[in-house]
């Protein structure tokens, strides 16, 4: 089963081996997304050695459902050859059950119609990829356990993403593991080579700002 939920992209400052099966979102269940969603680059300070930290106590991003917030850190052409690429996340504080990582292939077209792919982790050890198209999200692999995923506030973990070029397959490997890796395919109306690359931070109604923060690092390696 497919979930369809609504993005809404408010653009902000200058500028989102083994195969696992998948699983979907249950029905009674609330998911990071139906938060709100708003691009904004203003939270992901870049760091004299290349990474980014994104950190926020702000109680404005404070609401019943929460709030996901990316940002686009490395803008590349949708007709560009894929390139695989891992980045480094610690989540050091804020809730364990909410959601960081990556997004990719982002791109818009001369009609405007804009497109990404998402992988997150949480700090509990499980993990999620999603298709967005014009703000219309889709489950590719609900949350789910990953024993390779390191646990608890502080781990350092590593996505590893790969592509197959013959069968444009995209492989997921969580800290370099060969063993933990899932495969998955692009889907959806707009599909692209590659496409722009960022970060995501999904941010829990009951964060209690201003009193605690969050607080997520990522770095290219």
């Amino acid at each position: 089963m497919k979930r369809k939920i609504y993005f809404i992209f408010f653009l902000t400052a200058a500028v989102l081996s083994v195969s696992c099966k998948l699983t979907s979102k249950p029905d009674d269940e609330t998911g990071e997304e139906d938060t709100t969603n708003e691009e904004n680059s203003s939270l992901f300070e870049p760091q004299d050695d290349g990474s980014y930290v994104f950190e926020t106590n702000d109680a404005k991003y404070t609401n019943e459902n929460g709030y996901t917030l990316w940002t686009i850190t490395q803008k590349i052409s949708g007709t560009e050859s894929f390139s695989d690429f891992t980045t480094a996340l610690v989540k050091s504080h804020g809730n364990t059950g909410c959601g960081f990582g990556v997004i990719f292939n982002d791109n818009t077209d001369s009609s405007g119609n804009r497109s990404m792919i998402s992988v997150m982790i949480r700090t509990t050890g499980d993990y999620a990829i999603g298709k967005i198209e014009n703000g219309l999200y889709t489950d590719i692999q609900y949350w789910t356990q990953n024993k390779y995923i390191k646990t608890g506030l502080g781990a350092k973990n590593s996505i590893t993403i790969t592509k197959n070029t013959a069968s444009d397959e995209y492989a997921v490997t969580f800290n370099g593991d060969s063993d933990s890796t899932v495969k998955f395919s692009d889907t959806g109306s707009y599909i692209y080579t590659n496409g722009s690359r960022g970060y995501v931070v999904v941010l829990a109604p009951d964060e209690n700002f201003p009193v605690n923060r969050v607080v997520v690092s990522f770095t290219n390696e």
